[in-house]
């Protein structure tokens, strides 16, 4: 493994999309473990800064790539040496924090965390409780009409005494990251091993629905997990034929999502709106440029924004394709198919997927903040506009 002082090639935008997301949380949860104003104020400073690279880098062409990834790099920087020097920075573990230039990752581990000591960072994160919680304890994720990603995994069915969770192979870790997904756990990239990501996941679950010990896992725990697969409430496929209806079909996405205070359902629906230019319909990212245009000026491209929301790079396609059981990457635009994009709009603002940043950091039984709650999305770009469009579907909802 290289060490801080190896010079390894300079990371490319997909490496410091992922990087800038990793800081990002570790931000976050560094501004919700303080109550020291002026450290407040210093993160979220940051924050922007790095909200603002990640919105460079999925939005820049070709000629200006090269500067949009010296800028991030600097950001990027600048973000880990303040996580470094916060004030809680003691229990910021060296390891868990993003180098630059980027490091190969460990043989085990969803990031180049030591797994004894990132808990931590996990705990320190924003969390859903109280009331909150006691009325949606990790609501099943269901959408209709989708594939079934192997709900019986057989893979996981082969345990037949408990083990060290972090004694499963890939095949095995794959299927509970896949498993722990679909019930609305945010397990990081689905890639077969165990990391911190992977490891909370996992200790959530033990805690909200299987009580034991949260570091193993056997027959009993993974009958649990199949069944609470398997048993998901089944519904018809919605219909998402008129503006109307597909108003309809993503508040009950929400809901079945566990997004179920009236703010979060009317924030998801203005964000839905203007991101569809008012059509509620799924849209290419720059939909009134040709295929052409996007292929030579769009980075990612083929994996540039698409749905009611724009799910951007080969990583993001890769994850819902897992999740879903569809293979995005082979065919991109089934992004753009209702009944997935459906899924990927909740889903996003659910986990923090798009920006590191999820809607109950700032939409919670206690609490509606609709400006910042763009942050999820892309910064505060039209964060005043959307905001009057949140206000207006609370209205209705």
């Amino acid at each position: 493994m290289l060490a801080e002082t190896d010079a390894p090639a300079e990371p490319g935008p997909q490496q410091l999309h992922s990087k800038l997301l990793d800081i990002l949380k570790l931000l976050t949860a560094r501004r919700a473990a303080t109550s020291d104003s002026e450290e407040q104020k210093r993160l979220d400073e940051q924050a922007d800064s790095v909200e603002l690279a990640i919105f460079q880098l999925t939005q820049a062409g070709n000629q200006v790539a090269a500067e949009s990834i010296r800028s991030a790099s600097d950001t990027l920087r600048q973000a880990t040496t303040m996580v470094r020097q916060s004030r809680l920075g003691a229990a910021v573990p060296v390891a868990t924090i993003a180098v630059i230039p980027v490091t190969p990752a460990p043989a085990q581990g969803n990031d180049a965390a030591a797994q004894g000591d990132a808990a931590p960072l996990a705990k320190a994160a924003p969390r859903l409780d109280g009331a909150e919680r006691s009325l949606a304890v990790r609501p099943a994720i269901v959408t209709a009409g989708l594939p079934e990603p192997g709900n019986d995994f057989p893979n996981l069915s082969a345990i037949k005494d408990p083990i060290p969770v972090s004694e499963l192979d890939a095949d095995k870790m794959r299927d509970l990251q896949i498993a722990l997904s679909r019930l609305g756990y945010p397990v990081g990239t689905i890639d077969g091993r165990f990391g911190p990501k992977a490891r909370n996941a996992w200790a959530e679950f033990k805690n909200d629905i299987f009580p034991g010990n949260s570091t193993l896992i056997g027959p009993e725990s993974v009958a649990t997990l199949r069944g609470k697969i398997q048993n998901l409430p089944s519904s018809q496929e919605r219909d998402l034929s008129s503006k109307e209806s597909t108003i309809k079909a993503i508040q009950e996405e929400c809901q079945a999502q566990g997004l179920i205070l009236p703010a979060q359902i009317a924030y998801v629906l203005a964000t839905a709106q203007w991101e569809t230019a008012q059509t509620f319909k799924p849209v290419k990212e720059a939909f009134w440029k040709t295929e052409e245009w996007r292929k030579a000026n769009l980075q990612y491209a083929p994996f540039y924004g698409r749905g009611y929301v724009q799910l951007t790079w080969e990583t993001n396609y890769r994850k819902y394709g897992d999740i879903l059981g569809v293979d995005l990457v082979a065919d991109p635009d089934r992004a753009l198919e209702g009944k997935i994009a459906l899924f990927v709009l909740v889903h996003g603002f659910k986990t923090g997927a798009f920006t590191g940043r999820a809607i109950t950091d700032y939409i919670t039984a206690d609490r509606t903040d609709f400006i910042n709650a763009r942050r999820c999305i892309n910064g505060s770009d039209k964060a005043h506009q959307i905001a009057e469009l949140a206000e207006a579907f609370a209205a209705m909802v």
